[in-house]
């Protein structure tokens, strides 16, 4: 073995040779910084085994008999082996970056594999900085990003297997684990067959957007912590996730342990927040999922049958998939989705359907979702927005696709041009009430929305932040792309300092506009309604059993015409 002692430089490529000669290894190490090329080291004298061949070669780790160890945070571009002056194998570190296959292209066939999904489709040394991503100039980008902490699939033997029978309803089921006195629950979601619908509503279940969030700890060094949760970190983090962070598990908003931001997420490793009785310990109340499950039960207990989808269902087979409902429901919390699952709520939208969107933050990130590989979906950030990290220049563009990351908006496809609402606004103080607009009482299109409601203002007693209009809210923007037949119902607003606007909204410097939210009803040329709630805490709020929540009475309403006006149309 031979090793160096000289620091590679941070965030710059190096060059490094070794070569073995005469049963002896020398390493020479060069730094490429700009437009200079200089040495740091060059050593002689480590040995090798004499008998060691191609039969098995590894890169950005070590394997001994007891697996892979001293894995290699960083770049690696070019990786080459000559016996001689002959080339025994030269790896494209930038071939084909949807596949885990790296091509050997010295035609000897020594294709290797990756492990753990690295990240394909990134800048190698001479990226000329004219480009926003691999698929505008692929010879560019001839290198892969290795993290100690990637975990594709932890790769865990089966314990049992489940057949789901043939007659078992659709929706949202959990297989009970129990060890000593612990018990967990692990959830699973029931479609229906393909091409069969066995209820009228159709709930779409934003998994891509539990995948993101899943293992979470970006804001555990948040300064404000007791300030918004009441109690500090020690306090309120629960031992799952505690041994989440000690297995470096790692959620799309968290860092690798470089530094550098983490873009894929995976089903095949746990998920330790992705439980039907979760409580965000920032929020101190449901999110994603458990925020979900208020809505199924609301559904439940009043009598509605509903087909459980999830965003795979919408990605693999687009608008086939919400065909023949008389109305859809979003997630309380949809903000990732694949360009399929826009195109599948367009469609449907514009051929007539109905939408219930009750979800703040919404379609506001591009994924992409690997062929080779769906259980991994990937996110890279973008330049810009109300993000956990950047992703870094010339990188933009999603490895699995070739298209461009980052938000939606940047891509002329913001959430106002369909559902009239788009990202607004976060806050973690107490949620706001709605006051409804004059305007959408008076007018008869809107009226019924807001039948046995008394007095001005939409509000109830909700399990995240207390009331309708609370955490990540959306709102009308005409020039962002709202439909001028976009009626606006009613505005939450006087937020505190605790809110704040979106980034992306800051433009320039002064003080902040004020943070608001509002309800949206559209009726579109096809016949097709969407009424939007897009605020993470509206559907917090039909938890409360009391009689006249005006939450409930308008969700309510609006399922009711929905369904009504649908059977209308069957029937004319």
């Amino acid at each position: 073995m031979v090793s160096s002692s000289a620091p590679l430089r941070p965030q710059r490529w190096s060059s490094i040779e070794l070569d073995y000669s005469d049963g002896l290894l020398s390493l020479s190490v060069e730094a490429l910084d700009g437009c200079e090329r200089f040495a740091l080291e060059s050593i002689d004298g480590g040995d090798m085994d004499s008998d060691a061949g191609l039969s098995s070669f590894c890169l950005a780790a070590i394997t001994g008999p007891q697996g892979r160890h001293s894995h290699f945070d960083g770049k690696i571009a070019r990786p080459e082996i000559r016996d001689g002056g002959r080339i025994a194998a030269t790896w494209a570190m930038g071939s084909t970056p949807a596949s885990r296959t790296v091509v050997d292209t010295s035609g000897n066939q020594r294709h290797g594999t990756l492990l753990n999904r690295p990240q394909k489709g990134m800048t190698g040394p001479e990226w000329a900085g004219d480009s926003s991503g691999w698929s505008e100039v692929p010879e560019q980008y001839d290198a892969v990003a290795f993290h100690r902490d990637d975990l594709s699939d932890a790769g865990w033997p089966g314990t049992f297997d489940f057949t789901v029978p043939e007659d078992l309803p659709s929706g949202v089921y959990g297989f009970e684990l129990c060890c000593g006195e612990c018990k967990d629950t692990i959830p699973f979601f029931v479609t229906p067959p393909a091409g069969t619908r066995t209820a009228p509503i159709a709930f779409v279940v934003p998994v891509f957007s539990y995948l993101a969030y899943a293992n979470e700890r970006h804001w555990w060094p948040n300064p404000g912590i007791e300030a918004i949760a009441g109690a500090p970190l020690e306090e309120i983090v629960g031992p799952m996730e505690r041994w989440a962070e000690e297995q470096e598990l790692l959620s799309l908003y968290d860092y690798h342990s470089d530094g550098t931001g983490n873009a894929h997420a995976s089903l095949r490793r746990p998920l330790v927040n992705v439980r039907h009785d979760y409580r965000h310990p920032l929020l101190r109340g449901p999110h994603q999922l458990s925020g979900d499950i208020i809505t199924l039960d609301w559904l439940r207990r009043t009598g509605q049958p509903v087909d459980i989808l999830t965003d795979y269902c919408l990605h693999e087979r687009g608008a086939e998939a919400l065909r023949d409902y008389q109305c859809v429901i979003t997630g309380s919390h949809p903000e990732y989705v694949t360009t399929q699952i826009l195109d599948a709520f367009e469609v449907y939208a514009t051929s007539g359907g109905n939408i219930m969107h009750m979800g703040g933050n919404a379609f506001y990130f591009v994924v992409s979702v690997y062929e080779e590989e769906p259980h991994i979906i990937e996110v890279r950030r973008g330049p810009g927005g109300t993000i956990p990290w950047q992703s870094a220049p010339g990188e933009f563009r999603q490895a699995a696709t070739g298209e461009l990351g980052g938000l939606w908006r940047w891509r002329g496809r913001s959430a106002h041009s369909l559902f009239g609402t788009g990202t607004s606004a976060v806050s973690f103080e107490p949620a706001r009430p709605f006051v409804i607009e004059p305007s959408a009482l008076d007018n008869q299109a809107t009226a019924w929305i807001f039948e046995g409601i008394d007095g001005p203002q939409v509000n109830s007693v909700g399990k995240l932040f207390g009331g309708a209009a609370g955490f990540e809210m959306d709102a009308m923007r005409h020039d962002l792309g709202t439909p001028w037949d976009t009626v606006k119902l009613a505005q939450a607003g006087d937020f505190g300092a605790m809110a704040f606007q979106a980034i992306e909204d800051v433009i320039g410097t002064g003080p902040l506009c004020e943070a608001f939210c509002h309800l949206a009803y559209r009726k579109l040329h096809s016949g097709g309604q969407i009424f939007s709630a897009p605020s993470i805490s509206w559907t917090s709020c039909l938890s409360d059993d009391t009689d006249g929540n005006p939450v409930a009475l308008i969700t309510s309403n609006v399922l009711g015409r929905f369904l009504r006006g649908d059977e209308e149309k069957r029937h004319a």
